[in-house]
């Protein structure tokens, strides 16, 4: 039986991902998540999952889960072992262009989804007919590309 495990979640204010990012990443954040509850502490003690996300120095995102259960068993290879679940971390992974990063050294798993930077194009045959508002602040833009969701400030 897994052991009881603290769940901490250090969410930046600013997490820039598409759109149809969005449900893929939780659904792998999800998975890991749920991987660390049942195994890190499957010996019964308690133990600590963290979840981080943020932006990149280059752009994009980063997220981070973390436990402190005994990490990856020897020989395991992420990239290609693992049941069920590994598969769909990694499917999910390549369906959103992010990069997987495993580090097990001693103690824990250090799990980093690295999602790439996305510069957001508007199509130039949109019909601006009645956004020409003047209460709209001059550097926000009038509307971002389609399928483009927005955390924090848009980016100029």
């Amino acid at each position: 039986m897994a052991g009881a495990a603290t769940l901490i979640q250090d969410i930046a204010t600013v997490c820039p991902v598409r759109a149809d990012q969005v449900l893929p990443l939780s659904q792998i954040v999800s998975e890991l998540v749920t991987n660390a509850f049942k195994y890190a502490h499957a010996d019964g003690r308690a133990g600590v999952v963290l979840v981080r996300c943020g932006g990149c120095k280059a752009g994009g995102a980063q997220i981070d889960v973390v436990d402190d259960g005994p990490g990856l068993p020897p020989g395991f290879n992420p990239a290609t072992d693992g049941g069920l679940g590994f598969r769909l971390i990694r499917a999910l992974s390549r369906q959103v262009g992010a990069t997987l990063d495993f580090g097990s050294e001693g103690q824990g798993l250090r799990v980093r989804v690295t999602v790439p930077r996305h510069i957001p194009v508007a199509p130039k045959n949109i019909d601006r007919t009645g956004f020409e508002d003047e209460n709209v602040e001059p550097s926000c833009p009038r509307r971002p590309a389609p399928g483009t969701l927005l955390f924090g400030r848009y980016p100029q």
